[in-house]
């Protein structure tokens, strides 16, 4: 997403430069950056702060000293407009830099907002509560120092950052439950820069999964939905890790399907034309995560390749996919249901077609790079008009409740 939003903001003429604590050149597939960005790669800021003593050890070393110099270094010489914090490991060193201008902060996941990161409870039901004694009361997470930085960080977000950009409606309503205002926040979908092409009926009886092979993204509650189906497609999966190799997980879809007369295809997981040749396949995508997912990517991903989506309601789905129009919603994970809608675009190629070409013309409507540009230049024009003669400065603390003392941050 980063790097999306990095290339469309330089091909519109506006400098962009990047601190990242990953160094991504190192990976198998490291993206290619426009020359014009400036990435500052700062590996300190990846260093695991999950107790009190580690974290006042931290912050007396000589290398917190220079990474903050280094840091106030690049603020000083790139002298930017606004900053964008994204998954930043330790948003709390913002305030031990000289920062005149306004900070905004795009919130992708539930890191800040629940303890276990899922928003799913025990029984695997959608948790309502905000982080805090909930985690306890509900999860039986401990009350641990970690949670008490987060709880830090968000204080320190409320007060400091000027704009919050959730990337859903479903993650605005839960930062609403933490306490953060709705006033501070502003809903900003993600995007995708896949290019539309003209819609292609597919002509395979084949229902689409793609994602990681984890028990939160629903496959066997899928896969027990296209056994009740009429139409009995193939479901071809594209997620596998060939790094990782098989795993229990896999091995136990592989014998629900065995078991119930499902025919189905693991694929690694993939990117650029060949994710797109695996939704051209497809007649139908299928989206059965069972968490809240934040917003999707998947979702639009498909709608942009004219297929329609089958969706459970939860998290954002809400947010892209409409009802009737370009797939179906299904309640309350209910599997028969899931079938039905399914069965209603597997057996009816009109209807299937018709929604595909609806789907692609929302997506590029909603979801194409220039949409959320245009929006995410608009939130920056927001808060650079702001007078920051009225931004406060604002420190907080961070308490640890086994000894009663505190560290500012």
């Amino acid at each position: 997403m980063l790097f999306d939003t990095s290339v469309e903001l330089v091909a519109r003429g506006h400098k962009v430069s990047i601190v990242v604590g990953h160094d991504d050149r190192r990976t198998v597939n490291p993206e290619q950056w426009p020359a014009e960005v400036n990435r500052y790669y700062v590996p300190e800021l990846m260093i695991p702060l999950a107790d009190r003593y580690g974290y006042d050890k931290l912050r007396r070393t000589r290398s917190y000293r220079e990474t903050l110099r280094y840091l106030q270094d690049i603020i000083d010489i790139e002298e930017p407009e606004i900053i964008h914090v994204h998954n930043f490991p330790r948003v709390e060193i913002l305030n031990e830099l000289r920062i005149q201008v306004p900070i905004v902060k795009t919130v992708h996941s539930y890191e800040n907002l629940c303890g276990n990161h899922l928003k799913q409870l025990p029984g695997g039901s959608i948790c309502p509560h905000p982080a805090g004694d909930a985690c306890q009361t509900h999860c039986g997470l401990p009350s641990t120092f970690k949670a008490t930085r987060v709880r830090a960080e968000n204080r320190l977000m409320k007060r400091r950052f000027r704009k919050l950009i959730a990337v859903s409606s479903y993650v605005r309503d839960v930062m609403v439950t933490n306490g953060f205002s709705s006033e501070q926040i502003r809903v900003l979908n993600n995007f995708t820069r896949q290019a539309p092409e003209r819609p292609k009926a597919s002509k395979e009886n084949l229902v689409l999964h793609v994602g990681r092979l984890t028990p939160e993204k629903g496959l066997w509650q899928l896969i027990e939905s296209i056994a009740l189906t009429r139409a009995n497609p193939k479901l071809l999966v594209v997620g596998q890790d060939p790094a990782a190799g098989r795993n229990s997980f896999q091995d136990g879809i592989q014998q629900i399907a065995l078991r119930l007369g499902v025919n189905i295809e693991f694929q690694n997981w993939c990117t650029g034309e060949e994710l797109r040749r695996a939704y051209r396949k497809a007649r139908v995508v299928a989206f059965s995560s069972v968490w809240p997912e934040p917003f999707g990517l998947v979702g639009i991903e498909a709608m942009m390749n004219a297929r329609p989506v089958v969706a459970f309601e939860c998290g954002g789905v809400r947010d892209w996919l409409q009802h009737g129009s370009t797939g179906f919603v299904v309640p309350g994970f209910d599997l028969r249901q899931y079938a039905y809608c399914l069965d209603q675009l597997l057996g009816n190629s009109e209807l299937c077609h018709t929604m595909g070409i609806e789907a692609q013309k929302c997506a590029i409507e909603a979801f194409s790079a220039k949409a959320h540009i245009d929006q995410l230049l608009k939130i920056y024009m927001e808060v650079a008009d702001e007078d920051s003669a009225h931004r406060p400065v604002w420190r907080t603390e961070i308490c640890d409740a086994q000894r009663g003392s505190g560290v500012s941050v």
